[in-house]
């Protein structure tokens, strides 16, 4: 937070999750992977029992939007700690647009990871709409993740009711965002994952 928002926490909004924070869905189940300590050998572990012995993971940072380039330069960073192989690449905006359309290996112009910020539009504000957790291959953002497990329910842009007092839809993505938070299709977005699940 602080390359992005400075060291005034007045200016910080940390600690959300997947669903804005105000939005009817908003709960923070999970998030105490990011609030945790880290423990880069225990992870370094856990990507050795995946199966990750090394292999080159592309990740692009564009250079003129500073939030989003300081974040991926932090992200990089904790990769690196992680014991993982990071190829750096940084490039304007526009150039990483295109690039994230492509579906190859990294040898063919292809990628592994990019970061990003969530913000509170409508899309985000629901499951069926919020493209930064939508598993469904081709059909989700750059990265095609896909996995049933995760996939929400429902109809696209279909809105579940916001009701937690009667066990309505807040409690399943609470749980859903819990299942999300720890599974490696969200570690390892892009082109062919180097590494399997985690």
């Amino acid at each position: 937070m602080t390359a992005v928002a400075g060291t005034d926490r007045t200016f910080w909004q940390d600690g959300i999750g997947l669903f804005g924070a105000g939005t009817p869905l908003a709960n923070d189940a999970g998030i105490e992977v990011l609030r945790g300590l880290r423990d880069y050998a225990a992870v370094q572990r856990a990507l050795a029992r995946a199966g990750y012995n090394g292999e080159k993971v592309v990740v692009f940072a564009p250079t003129d939007v500073q939030p989003i380039h300081l974040l991926s330069l932090v992200g990089v960073d904790q990769l690196r700690r992680a014991g993982m192989n990071v190829d750096l690449q940084e490039m304007e905006l526009v150039a990483a647009l295109r690039r994230r359309q492509n579906r190859g290996t990294s040898e063919e112009g292809g990628w592994n990871a990019f970061f990003g910020l969530i913000d509170r539009s409508a899309p985000s504000t629901n499951p069926y709409g919020n493209y930064w957790i939508r598993a469904d291959g081709l059909a989700a953002w750059d990265g095609w993740p896909t996995s049933p497990r995760i996939e929400p329910r429902g109809p696209p842009g279909s809105m579940p009711p916001a009701s937690t007092s009667s066990g309505g839809s807040a409690p399943n993505c609470r749980c859903s965002r819990g299942r999300m938070c720890p599974t490696s299709q969200w570690a390892n977005i892009g082109n062919p994952p180097p590494i399997g699940k985690i």
